[in-house]
């Protein structure tokens, strides 16, 4: 049985075939101990690349930035500057004090818990609540802009090896 050189993963002296068999390894080593080590060189290495591919990530995010580019088409895929977002979100812990500091009725009261189980943001501004108000009803979550990276179809494949 002969296998294809193009179907072997080669690291650090070990062959592997597609179906995990071991074709060669470092004369007298023990099997175990090659593929032990070369599993933990390939988590290091994993490491290294993420770490790469993130500071690439920020070079690339500066330089579109600096170009005033929101996104960028290559050979290589589409580069897309996503902006930070806010949503507000009710805190129902936060009612009952609300309440009781601004000596509001009980139908002001049960508005506000008929905007949602959850205090629906957009039905309590309907409601006219002064800002105050709001601002101890209503919390905020932030979630961070990012750079999307769209490789372009095929791309993958072509990378992998694949037709």
């Amino acid at each position: 049985m002969t296998t294809d050189i193009e179907s072997l993963t080669f690291i650090n002296g070990l062959a592997v075939d597609e179906d995990g068999v071991i074709v060669e390894k470092p004369q007298g080593a023990d099997a175990i101990e090659v593929v032990m080590e070369s599993i933990v060189l390939c988590q290091r290495n994993q490491k290294g690349w993420e770490q790469r591919e993130a500071l690439l990530r920020k070079a690339l995010e500066k330089h579109m930035s600096r170009e005033g580019l929101r996104r960028v088409d290559t050979k290589w895929g589409r580069a897309i500057q996503i902006d930070p977002t806010v949503s507000e979100f009710g805190k129902p812990e936060e009612v009952p004090a609300v309440v009781k500091d601004y000596e509001l009725d009980p139908a002001h009261e049960l508005a506000i818990y008929m905007t949602a189980k959850t205090l629906d943001a957009r039905e309590l501004r309907k409601i006219g609540l002064a800002d105050e108000m709001l601002v101890r009803l209503l919390g905020q979550r932030v979630r961070a802009g990012h750079l999307r990276l769209d490789p372009p179809a095929g791309a993958l494949e072509v990378l992998a090896g694949g037709d």
